[in-house]
């Protein structure tokens, strides 16, 4: 499996907005497995390694500069993917599930995160180590729901809960002044689950 993902307007540094920020690559391959699959039902699961890396851009200095600099950091594990279609409601609510869960086991940036441990203290000492908390499972649980009103109108709800206890897309940069990098590190920090909800409203129109 290939996957690269980024956000269009990262806008979660105080000094302003980076557009296409940050990209990451996953990679992932191993075995897969049919569990059901019929005209109208697919579940199928698979397990195996897989690799991230991070491409992004940070600001180096406290607002308002503009000065920014580059990074890329890497990740690798095991990691387990399942995705259901399932027709609901006699057929007329498609539901589309994914259920990945990603153990990573080695991290470019572990070292430096020890060091930021060390002057985060120092700046504050209430500060929970975090040097550990990227070895934790990430979770993420995408449910669509999908129906057709009319030929013409159709709506979607989307429900994702994601859990990712440190973000390892973030840059751990220790030579950045500790009013620069203590934000910086802290807003990957997820001390509890995320939930996401959508919902949309579309018009077709078959031109042929």
């Amino acid at each position: 499996a290939f996957r690269l993902d980024t956000q269009f307007l990262d806008q979660s540094q105080p000094n302003g907005s980076l557009t296409l920020n940050p990209l990451r690559l996953k990679l992932s391959a191993g075995l897969a497995k049919v569990l059901l699959h019929d005209a109208d039902r697919d579940v199928i699961t698979r397990f195996g390694l897989g690799a991230r890396t991070t491409m992004g851009r940070v600001y180096t200095e406290v607002r308002p500069s503009i000065a920014t600099a580059s990074y890329t950091n890497d990740d690798a594990g095991l990691e387990w993917v399942t995705t259901a279609t399932l027709p609901l409601l006699s057929k007329r609510v498609l539901y589309k599930g994914r259920l990945g869960l990603f153990q990573a086991f080695v991290y470019s940036q572990a070292n430096a995160l020890k060091d930021y441990d060390v002057i985060a203290a120092a700046a504050d000492n209430t500060h929970r180590p975090i040097a550990d908390d990227w070895k934790a499972t990430d979770l993420n649980f995408e449910n669509t729901f999908s129906a057709k009103i009319t030929a013409n109108l159709g709506v979607e709800l989307t429900a994702q809960l994601f859990y990712n206890k440190y973000d390892s897309s973030g840059n751990v940069d220790t030579k950045l002044l500790p009013a620069v990098l203590i934000p910086q590190v802290e807003r990957n920090v997820r001390r509890a689950g995320q939930l996401r909800e959508t919902f949309a409203i579309a018009l077709a129109y078959r031109l042929f």
